[in-house]
């Protein structure tokens, strides 16, 4: 059993007033009153720091924390021909915002910004390390269609394009490759969402090496059949919003390596660890211990520095108090 992080850290230190607070930086560089070295080395910071935080805390599989990714679906316009970028909307139900994606012409890739800032991370790295990308089907939905004019064609461009992404990063050292895929956890029409799970298939089936996906936002609970039919290396499940989830976990199993997101990332409440571990060892039960990864639910990015920490301290109490659970 091992654990991880789903997506971005804060990009702020715990301490508002330490030098290396990426957002004073991004504005004092935007203002004139600072270089791009003077940037660059403070980004720098900020990602040994998010790698430092869940390596203290002895996370076996860890994330980039996308320390360079100013939201989920923007940056991916950096590396694609065909996407522009586009205005701010509100992330799903947070106080979060993205710059949507537009899509302007057909889509292909270009680039290699989004592996190149991995290579950065991975060089900083004490073990593996897992990039994150959006997947497919919900680059989709939260762009803009200024081009296709199909759901199926422009989903199957992008599972192309992400794929041929994703490949990028393995080669630039990822040890495997994570699509998060909201729009697709909470899809409830089944045409859209076959749609969306041909696209990581397709979209794995061109990275050419381990691939993951994190579904949260949504229960895909009544499609886990659908879902593990796709072949991925392992898919994460937030159990915090779909709390059935874990029990069909435990009665049923999954392939792969299973994620278990047990903490809740969206709030600064700290979890029982009793509760959680109950959880836990109930799906441990059906599903070998060497086959389960313990998360957040979704990116820490949601939460203040501080709260972010103490959500990693928990996980690694958690993590600790279970090194004993067989099968």
């Amino acid at each position: 059993m091992q654990t991880t992080i789903v997506g971005a850290l804060p990009k702020l230190p715990v301490v508002y007033e330490d030098p290396d607070n990426l957002r004073r930086a991004v504005n004092d560089f935007e203002a004139g009153r600072i270089g791009a070295p003077d940037l660059e080395a403070v980004t720098r910071q900020t990602q040994a720091r998010a790698l430092a935080w869940q390596t203290d805390r002895g996370i076996g599989l860890l994330g980039d924390g996308q320390i360079r990714w100013s939201d989920l679906v923007s940056p991916v316009a950096y590396d694609v021909a065909g996407l522009e970028v586009g205005g701010l909307i509100r992330f799903f139900q947070n106080n979060t915002y993205y710059r949507h994606p537009i899509v302007t012409g057909r889509v292909w890739l270009v680039g290699r910004t989004l592996p190149g800032w991995f290579a950065q991370a991975r060089a900083l790295a004490a073990g593996p390390i897992k990039a994150a990308l959006p997947g497919p089907y919900t680059l989709a939905a939260l762009s803009e269609d200024r081009q296709y004019h199909d759901l199926e064609r422009l989903v199957a461009d992008l599972a192309d394009v992400l794929g041929l992404l994703a490949r990028l990063h393995l080669e630039a050292g990822a040890a495997c490759v994570e699509f998060e895929e909201p729009s697709l956890a909470r899809e409830a029409d089944p045409g859209r969402r076959a749609l969306g799970l041909a696209a990581l298939a397709r979209a794995a089936a061109r990275a050419q090496g381990p691939v993951r996906a994190a579904l949260y936002f949504g229960d895909p609970t009544g499609w886990l059949a659908d879902l593990a039919a796709i072949g991925l290396e392992g898919v994460s499940f937030d159990l915090v919003g779909a709390p059935v989830l874990g029990q069909a976990l435990a009665a049923g199993g999954f392939p792969g390596r299973v994620g278990l997101g047990v903490l809740d990332a969206r709030d600064l409440r700290i979890e029982d660890p009793v509760a959680v571990r109950a959880v836990v060892e109930a799906v441990a039960r059906r599903i070998e211990p060497e086959r389960l990864l313990l998360h957040p639910n979704t990116s820490l990015e949601y939460l203040p520095a501080d709260g972010a920490v103490r959500k990693l301290d928990r996980l690694h109490e958690i993590h600790t108090s279970l090194e004993g659970v067989t099968r």
